[in-house]
């Protein structure tokens, strides 16, 4: 059974718990070094960052909630201490197997997540000149994504990504949640924030403005992240 692990591309956390895989990593085909944390093994239901030992994610849906600038498969000594609980694995011994996605989760695609995940969240909005805003936020964003990075696309990135603050929060609470996904996405396209980071961002809010729905909506980014790092056949 695969499990996964999300990292800065130098091996270090994105999450700043431990950088025991810097100079660890997998070089063509060949798993990296053994990584080892030391001293007891824990587990925070309630906050994964503070586990003491090295995180796992047991499959997709985990490592898109935790998604960091580069992607592992990546195994655990079975014969090291190792704790699992309430579905959640943390291991005191671990390599890196191999880099997933490596040419297809990028800084660029990673923004066009981000901005996927605030688009389907949407309907959540009331029509009127609110969701109007935020719809031209997505929008300023993509082009600023799309087009070449110069200062007068950026500024106005800037201005649309305030604007959509602004109008999110005289709606309700989704719509304020809805809200601040298009602002986490845009955040990237500021130059303030990685595109990981933003995806992992605006996933979230995505997630929680759909309240009883996040499930589904967890789903569908699942779906949609695969899209997006698949290359076409």
């Amino acid at each position: 059974m695969p499990f996964f692990k999300t990292l800065n591309r130098d091996g270090s956390s994105g999450f700043g718990v431990n950088n025991a895989f810097v100079g660890k990593l997998p070089i063509n085909d060949l798993p990296g070094d053994w990584a080892e944390v030391e001293g007891d093994l824990s587990i925070n239901v309630n906050a994964k960052n503070s586990d003491k030992g090295i995180f796992l994610c047991l499959d997709m849906c985990e490592m898109v909630q935790w998604l960091g600038d580069a992607l592992f498969e990546v195994e655990f000594d079975a014969n090291a201490p190792f704790l699992q609980r309430d579905g959640y694995t943390v291991a005191k011994r671990v390599r890196l197997v191999r880099q997933l996605y490596a040419g297809t989760w990028t800084d660029d695609t990673a923004r066009r997540f981000a901005l996927d995940c605030a688009a389907h969240v949407l309907d959540i909005i009331p029509p009127g000149q609110q969701k109007d805003v935020i719809m031209a936020t997505i929008a300023t964003a993509r082009e600023f994504t799309d087009a070449a990075q110069n200062d007068d696309a950026q500024n106005e990135s800037e201005a649309a990504c305030s604007r959509a603050e602004e109008a999110s929060l005289t709606l309700g609470l989704a719509s304020v949640v809805a809200g601040r996904a298009a602002k986490s996405a845009a955040e990237a396209s500021r130059g303030h924030v990685t595109g990981a980071s933003a995806a992992r961002e605006a996933a979230k809010f995505a997630r929680h403005a759909k309240g009883e729905l996040m499930k589904e909506e967890l789903d569908w980014q699942v779906t949609r992240f695969q899209a997006i790092v698949t290359p076409p056949e």
